[in-house]
């Protein structure tokens, strides 16, 4: 799998969580929705190191002169604030990463009634 295929894959995952619970639907026991949380925790928390390693290989590529620009700027400049940006976005996947997390030691006492009589 290249690494354009993998981010194809991770975004179409997240468009089919979003219709697998569009309008309350995807959802039975509150224990699905922390166990959701649990895991685009896990996406946040892997998105810092994707994004550090494309601007990585985009900066070595541009040191060894493979990258152009097609804005009549240079490259260099082009890189730098694109890996600027990258990076700023890597930041914030963090703080989502540790949000989400925060949110788990909540989501994690909840349970749900079941009207038959049980918990879950």
């Amino acid at each position: 799998m290249t690494a354009l295929e993998a981010a194809r894959a991770a975004a179409e995952g997240v468009r089919a969580l979003n219709h697998a619970t569009a309008f309350g639907a995807g959802y039975v026991w509150p224990s699905d929705v922390d166990a959701v949380v649990a895991e685009l925790s896990l996406l946040a928390q892997r998105l810092p190191q994707a994004l550090e390693q494309a601007v990585a290989w985009l900066e070595r590529a541009q040191a060894a002169g493979r990258v152009g620009a097609d804005n009549g700027e240079q490259p260099a400049e082009v890189v730098a604030l694109a890996a600027a940006q990258v990076r700023t976005g890597a930041k914030y996947a963090g703080w989502l990463a540790d949000t989400l997390d925060e949110a788990r030691q909540e989501t994690a006492h909840l349970t749900g009634d079941d009207p038959s009589g049980g918990a879950r």
